[in-house]
């Protein structure tokens, strides 16, 4: 090595090797600035991603815009029924101040909701002096499926009743007891009705099991996410599969806050669930856990998992579970000095080969604050009259008429009459 020549009395001092161009030369600030660049590029991760969901849930909301008809390649219009949208706890209900048109084969009509969200005309949440509220839930047959909003039974039952009551119509087609019960513990008891009339259609009790549920301590539901239909966009209804195949449910941190916020949330549950069909109809092993048995004893005693299962698989616990609601509704209003009146709906092919709805019709005819509809209908319809659509099993106008007639002898009866009346109200 080469000595460096230094001043007199100094040592010599031994020159550095010089460092070839490019080498790295090592810092102790080196690890500090490697885990900045990992926490940078991770933040722009992140910042992307949320940028990426912002736009895509604008998106979503964008074209969800009104899109009511389209038209067909022989002119003719095509209408679009959509009064859905997605909720986080009852999976779905009717938009509020929506207006759509119903068409099939058998009808064309118009379908009105107002800002409760329920069809019908102008409703608000406080009760007019003097008058008395009537909260009427159920499925597709108390909403008004084929009729139009005025022809409902509902609608018929505040005009039999008179102008002092106000019949509030908060059925969903598709729901079912688990969705009444929910339904009336977050919102339906703050609007304070006077009276809560169940509509029960037959198929109530099975649809119990084509929902997921968050149960509470009694094994009452909390949440409800469907598990085969979902609200797409638009605003309708679509049934991701009718076959035995069901999509799983997938739990996972921040669903609740996705499933009450966001509209992308369920654009994509819709399309994942799609593809999941898809996947397992190829494959040969997928089939519905039909062997599974749910546990006995009191329902309240059973695990959440034992209580879903049964739900999901065996009818006479969705019986019971149908039920349990039930009785649960009555205890939640009774503790509100609400009283409750029950209805049962048949199709017109009601109970032939179903032993489980027949135990519900017959129940009924026990129970002194329930009616069934069937006998209604067969007391005041003339022979060969049709009450029902030919396409389906809902009832037509005239069977709406007469369940509204019927339905408003038996409550002024049963529930007004040994209530005092309200001075400025003429007795029905």
């Amino acid at each position: 090595p080469s000595l460096v020549r230094s001043a007199p009395g100094t040592r010599c001092a031994r020159r550095r090797p010089a460092q070839p161009f490019g080498a790295h030369v090592s810092s102790p600030d080196q690890p500090t600035r490697r885990i900045v660049g990992i926490v940078g590029n991770v933040a722009l991760m992140l910042g992307t991603l949320v940028l990426l969901t912002v736009v895509g849930e604008i998106g979503v909301r964008v074209s969800a815009q009104r899109l009511d008809a389209v038209a067909r390649d022989d002119g003719s219009i095509k209408y679009r029924f959509n009064p859905f949208r997605p909720d986080g706890r009852l999976s779905y209900r009717l938009r509020p101040n929506w207006a759509t048109v119903h068409q099939t084969a058998s009808f064309e009509v118009e379908v009105h909701t107002n800002a409760l969200g329920f069809r019908g005309g102008p409703a608000r949440a406080s009760k007019e002096p003097g008058q008395r509220r009537i909260l009427v839930l159920g499925d597709s047959f108390a909403f008004g499926w084929g009729v139009e909003d005025s022809e409902s039974f509902p609608a018929q039952l505040e005009v039999e009743l008179g102008s002092n009551y106000e019949v509030l119509n908060a059925s969903v087609p598709g729901w079912s007891a688990d969705h009444h019960y929910l339904y009336l513990e977050q919102e339906g008891y703050a609007l304070e009705p006077d009276l809560i009339l169940l509509a029960l259609f037959d198929n109530d009790i099975s649809d119990l099991g084509l929902n997921h549920h968050d149960f509470d301590a009694a094994n009452l539901p909390e949440r409800i996410e469907s598990r085969i239909r979902r609200v797409d966009q638009s605003g309708r209804l679509r049934y991701v599969n009718d076959g035995p195949l069901v999509p799983p449910t997938l739990e996972f941190p921040g669903k609740r806050w996705l499933a009450d916020h966001s509209e992308l949330y369920h654009w994509m549950r819709f399309r994942l669930a799609k593809l999941w069909l898809i996947r397992a109809r190829e494959e040969t092993g997928a089939r519905p856990p039909d062997h599974l048995r749910v546990a006995e004893g009191a329902i309240e005693s059973l695990s959440d998992a034992e209580v879903q299962r049964g739900l999901e698989n065996d009818p006479d616990f969705q019986l019971r579970y149908h039920d349990y609601l039930v009785e649960a509704i009555r205890r939640g209003a009774k503790r509100r000095g609400i009283p409750v009146r029950i209805i049962t709906i048949a199709g017109e092919e009601c109970c032939s080969g179903k032993p489980r709805v027949a135990r519900l019709h017959a129940r009924c005819q026990d129970d002194p604050d329930c009616r069934d509809t069937a006998r209604w209908v067969e007391d005041a319809a003339t022979p060969g009259e049709r009450v029902f659509f030919d396409s389906d099993q809902h009832w037509n106008a005239r069977g709406h008429q007469i369940a509204g007639r019927a339905a408003s002898l038996w409550l002024a009866e049963s529930v007004f009459a040994a209530q005092p009346t309200p001075a400025s109200e003429p007795a029905p």
